[in-house]
């Protein structure tokens, strides 16, 4: 197998495995769950704050991985 062969069966293996992946995710309304929070009883303001910060940080990490 030659270098273009091969840069061309890789490149198909990664294509293949992203349109997987986006087929399989989806999504998060974020301000949906936000309100969802808050109807959990319990839970204020302040600490739904903290709870978003905490969604945030994670959103974040995992965005950062992505690129």
């Amino acid at each position: 197998m030659n270098r273009a062969k091969m840069e061309n069966f890789v490149r198909n293996v990664f294509n293949q495995g992203y349109e997987k992946a986006e087929e399989e995710t989806h999504s998060i309304d974020y301000d949906s769950l936000r309100a969802d929070l808050s109807r959990i009883k319990g839970i204020g303001e302040s600490r739904l704050e903290e709870i978003m910060t905490v969604i945030d940080k994670h959103i974040e990490n995992t965005s950062d991985k992505g690129e």
